[in-house]
């Protein structure tokens, strides 16, 4: 889930991830945020740039690698921070490069931008440009110097938006309605063409519930299908035109001693990959407890393929990957995090394996505040391939086998510098190691044997530019760096970058 509407700014220099509950509440008081976990099967041409999770072009994909994260710290009032200094421009990085240091670029933007922080929408990478979604502007830029391809303008703010696209480059993103009176309402969906930037289908949305929140709409895409839900339905549609195929299914197999109207399990959140669509619900159970439970759509079948229900109390946090399938479960997904694992199913949705991470000091997703969104795919600081699952922490990384469950190396780099998986290559982890207030950043490689070591050194001028962004996404396409910040801060003042990006 996007809001355009952020929270609260925080500090830009800072130890700690950890988010107090009070943050928690502003940023889902705002709408939600939108911030993606992944999957390890995206393929093709056109390729999502996934925040946490996705392929070797997302960061954090199963196949490919894992999922990076944001490093956000407690809140400051953006009136008291001071005025930050001018990015460097591209010509000044590439002037003032050290030896064995990349080449960068940096984006800005001129587009107009309310005065106050900002959301950034997700990133995706579609042939020779990355896209990315500000406020009401989708805008590509080409990968190489980062100059402006095209862009299209909505005529309201971007509220919700997926992690991933068609096979061909074609996402559906929601946006406000732009009537007077009715600027609150997410209910405008609208499909783009990635690859040319031209619009395509637009329809409006309707309540069906007295649960249905129409300040929200999640978004999912697997292959060619769209799963939309509004809080307390969902419904299955194709992108290509978007008819509305069929509804996601609420009946609770689990609770048959409850009355018919009392059994429901409503739709909270998706998550999908290029093979799997899954959906999560919330049911209620017999003794009046909820439930959470998770399940696997075949869009084409328009059928449930299976159902996985977790214990009396527990609901299902966020989805790590969807391929192979992994999640978190927590008893309280939007105040307290404590008691809370990680499942891995099989392909018939089955447990394969579950993991108690909280045992080895790690937060859940990096103890940010994005845990209690409304998006399953938010989640930063994890990667699953098919066999391993990499989780970062403020100290380090750990490695656990999703066979069993249990842990198979660790790694230390220190209280001062967040680590953030990018792809997993043979047995080692090509992983962002942020900067810090002293040196900038670097793309490592890290295994389970070996000591860290450097593959690439970040030009020490931008050090300061990339500190600031350190709250957003990293993810690598080809060889390139693409990091993009959590937010940006629309006062004229104010130059905040849009995109950084690093190759050597």
């Amino acid at each position: 889930m996007y809001s355009p509407t952020g929270p609260t700014r925080r500090r830009r220099f800072g130890k700690g991830p950890l988010i107090t509950l009070v943050v928690v509440l502003l940023m889902l008081a705002g709408g939600g945020v939108y911030v993606v976990a992944g999957d390890a099967d995206r393929s093709g041409t056109a390729r999502p740039v996934a925040r946490e999770t996705g392929s070797a072009v997302p960061s954090g994909s199963p196949a490919a690698g894992g999922s990076p994260g944001p490093v956000r710290t407690s809140p400051m009032p953006t009136s008291i921070l001071p005025v930050p200094t001018d990015p460097p421009s591209t010509a000044e990085l590439d002037a003032a490069r050290k030896p064995r240091e990349a080449h960068g670029w940096v984006a800005g933007d001129s587009a107009d931008l309310p005065s106050r922080d900002v959301l950034t929408g997700p990133v995706w990478s579609v042939g020779d440009t990355i896209v990315q979604v500000l406020y009401r502007d989708v805008v590509a830029r080409r990968v190489s110097d980062g100059a402006v391809a095209w862009r299209v303008s909505l005529p309201a703010p971007v509220c919700g938006a997926p992690v991933g696209m068609t096979p061909d480059g074609k996402v559906v993103v929601a946006h406000r309605n732009p009537a007077v009176g009715e600027e609150e309402k997410c209910d405008q969906i609208q499909m783009l063409d990635l690859k040319s930037g031209q619009k395509g289908w637009v329809k409006k949305l309707t309540t069906t519930s007295k649960l249905d929140r129409p300040k929200t709409a999640g978004l999912s895409i697997s292959g060619v299908f769209l799963v939309l839900h509004q809080g307390a339905t969902a419904s299955v549609h194709q992108v290509s035109d978007g008819t509305e195929l069929f509804d996601v299914p609420t009946d609770n197999p689990w609770s048959s001693t409850l009355a018919v109207g009392e059994r429901g399990c409503h739709p909270t959140a998706s998550a999908a990959g290029s093979t799997k669509m899954l959906v999560i619900s919330s049911c209620p159970g017999a003794d009046g407890a909820q439930f959470g439970q998770i399940m696997e759509i075949d869009p084409r079948a328009r059928k449930v393929l299976w159902r996985y229900r977790v214990g009396d109390g527990q609901l299902i946090a966020k989805v790590y990957s969807t391929d192979p399938v992994v999640f978190t479960t927590t008893t309280s997904v939007s105040s307290s995090f404590s008691n809370w694992r990680i499942v891995a199913l099989d392909r018939a949705g089955k447990v394969r394996s579950t993991i108690d991470p909280e045992k080895q000091g790690i937060p859940p997703c990096l103890g940010l505040s994005d845990l209690g969104g409304t998006a399953a795919q938010v989640c930063r600081g994890a990667l699953a391939t098919q066999d391993t699952l990499f989780l970062t922490s403020e100290t380090g990384l750990s490695a656990f086998g999703l066979a069993d469950g249990k842990p198979r190396w660790k790694s230390d780099v220190g209280s001062d510098r967040q680590l953030r998986p990018l792809r997993a290559e043979g047995g080692t982890l090509l992983a962002y190691l942020g900067p810090s207030k002293k040196e900038a950043g670097r793309i490592v490689r890290v295994g389970p044997k070996k000591a860290m070591t450097t593959v690439l050194r970040h030009p020490s001028l931008a050090r300061e530019t990339e500190y600031g962004m350190q709250g957003g996404d990293v993810a690598l396409v080809g060889r390139r760096l693409i990091i993009s910040p959590y937010w940006v801060n629309g006062d004229d003042r104010r130059h905040d970058t849009r995109l950084l990006s690093f190759t050597p």
